[in-house]
C-alpha cells in the first residue's frame, strides 16, 4: 500500500526503493505500532526525542553497524548489484 500511494505521488525512484528495502529489512520492527524509523540517524537526537515522547520507532545509521552502509555489497543495495533482477 505505501508503495502504491509513493508511485501516486511521482516519488522519486530512490525513495521508494528505500521503502521497499526497509520492509524487506528484519531489523526494522514490522508490527503496526511503528510511528517512527530514522533514517541516516547520525547521533539519533531525533529518535532519542521522539521515544522520549513516547513514540515508538527505531534509529537506522552505518555508525551504528556496517551492516547500514549503502555503498557496500552487505547493505541495503549498491550500484551494479542484481538487486532489481531478484524483484521480478
Amino acid at each position: 500500500m505505501v508503495v502504491l500511494e509513493l508511485l501516486r505521488w511521482r516519488a522519486p525512484p530512490v525513495l521508494v526503493l528505500l521503502v521497499v528495502l526497509l520492509a524487506a529489512n528484519t531489523k526494522v520492527p514490522q508490527s503496526h505500532d511503528v510511528e517512527f524509523v530514522e533514517l541516516f540517524a547520525g547521533d539519533g537526537a531525533v529518535s532519542l526525542a521522539l521515544w522520549e515522547a513516547g513514540l515508538q520507532g527505531s534509529s537506522h545509521d552505518v555508525r551504528y553497524s556496517k551492516l547500514m552502509d549503502l555503498l557496500t555489497p552487505h547493505g541495503f543495495a549498491y550500484p551494479g548489484s542484481d538487486f532489481g533482477s531478484r524483484l521480478t
